[in-house]
């Protein structure tokens, strides 16, 4: 497509550390990019579905009790078609802005189910409807303002998981740098904050590897 001059260390031919970089390129005929190849994951076959699946077990015990769950930010589905493997009789409902992964979402879960809709605007009307909550990798994608407003926004009582990179680490902090969509990075100390200010205890925290 286009010719690219990408710097690099002399001694070794990787990427140079230096506090700036450069390419140099020359148009080519415009490609077809899909959503995945560019920057937004998700389980496509029967195989990636399954192994992106056993990453959300433990999710969904700590909501074992909860009788009414929403994920925002649902994206492929897989979280949402495992709950309801696991806990058949209770309300779960995906919400999402992406017109690829709703697609994908609805394919593998009831289609009413998944709602299209902006994560602070669905809260906004429904938060009272829920008493669980899953965020995975999704507060990132959304500023300080819009965090605090869907966190203010959730009833008393209601139980809620979070998940987003660890930008105190290198490889975490690598990541968030790689993903383009990503807003704000929310470390260990400025979300326990976040979640204090808006009123709620911490049950347990971690890290997790990949």
């Amino acid at each position: 497509h286009g010719a690219v001059l990408v710097p690099c260390c002399d001694s070794c031919g990787a990427p140079g550390v230096g506090i700036g970089f450069l390419f140099l390129v020359e148009r080519g005929d415009p490609m077809s990019v899909t959503e995945k190849e560019c920057h937004c994951f998700y389980a496509e076959t029967k195989e990636e579905r399954a192994a992106h699946a056993a990453g959300y077990r433990d999710i969904v015990r700590f909501l074992s009790d909860r009788t009414s769950v929403v994920d925002l930010g649902c994206g492929d589905g897989v979280f949402i078609e495992l709950f309801r493997q696991m806990y058949p009789r209770k309300k779960i409902i995906g919400v999402d802005t992406n017109d690829e992964l709703i697609a994908l979402a609805r394919q593998a879960n009831q289609p009413d189910s998944i709602v299209q809709a902006d994560a602070c605007a669905f809260i906004r009307e429904n938060a009272a409807l829920f008493d669980g909550f899953v965020m995975a990798d999704v507060i990132e994608h959304l500023d300080v303002g819009e965090v605090t407003q869907i966190l203010q926004a959730i009833p008393s009582g209601a139980r809620v998981y979070i998940r987003t990179p660890n930008t105190n680490s290198l490889l975490g902090h690598q990541f968030f740098l790689q993903e383009p969509t990503h807003k704000a990075a929310y470390c260990p100390l400025v979300l326990q904050r976040l979640l204090a200010r808006a009123g709620f205890d911490i049950l347990a925290s971690g890290e997790r590897d990949g």
